[in-house]
């Protein structure tokens, strides 16, 4: 960010013009800008518009590099802690859930299953939160998931009955490649890789 400045905060009501309405002041927030800027509603409009453009172009970067001189502010030799947070690339970003097959599954998945009625962990959605850094798994009949990095087994959380819900933060993780593997008494399903790239830095 460049040429900070500080506003009252009827402004910053403009600012978020999104937030404001989610608010219930989306009605006071336009007049401010009208009377500030001697505007029409018009303009008002052809403002809100090129600033939602802007709004959507800049929700594409998923990853921020903070560049800062304190030095000015008194801040000689302190540093600004980046957020290491890899991006994730996800291997069922298309999947349809709730419409796969059991032949489907094996497809991406890899199960093996032991003589038992239950059958290998079931998956029910993955979802990637890449502003988060989160890869959240849903399944059934699972007692633990495992997720290895590169092979290496880096983290386990167990479960005991019905829908298992489980999220992993890759802030600060380092590799190229991650997998959870699903164990429970029917078996077991491993994913495909999910690959962790270097963070977009803008």
């Amino acid at each position: 960010m460049k040429n900070v400045l500080a506003i009252c905060s009827r402004c910053h009501g403009v600012k978020h013009f999104k937030n404001s309405v989610r608010l219930g002041f989306g009605e006071e927030a336009e007049k401010h800008f009208l009377e500030v800027n001697n505007a029409s509603e018009m303009q008002f409009a052809n403002h809100l518009n090129k600033a939602l453009l802007e709004y959507e172009e800049r929700n594409k970067v998923y990853r921020w590099k903070i560049i800062a001189n304190l030095e000015k502010f008194g801040g000689r030799g302190i540093e600004v802690k980046q957020n290491n947070t890899p991006l994730i690339k996800n291997p069922y970003e298309n999947v349809e859930w709730d419409k796969l097959s059991y032949d489907d599954t094996k497809e991406l998945f890899e199960i093996i299953r032991n003589d038992n009625l239950i059958g290998a962990p079931k998956i029910v959605s993955i979802d990637v939160d890449n502003f988060q850094g989160i890869i959240q798994v849903k399944s059934l009949f699972a007692d633990k998931i495992e997720w290895y990095i590169d092979e290496i087994k880096v983290k386990t959380k167990y479960h005991t009955a019905g829908l298992f819900i489980t999220k992993l933060k890759v802030k600060e993780m380092i590799g190229k490649q991650l997998k959870f593997k699903l164990i429970g008494n029917g078996g077991e399903t491993t994913s495909k890789p999910f690959e962790l790239l270097p963070q977009e830095v803008l």
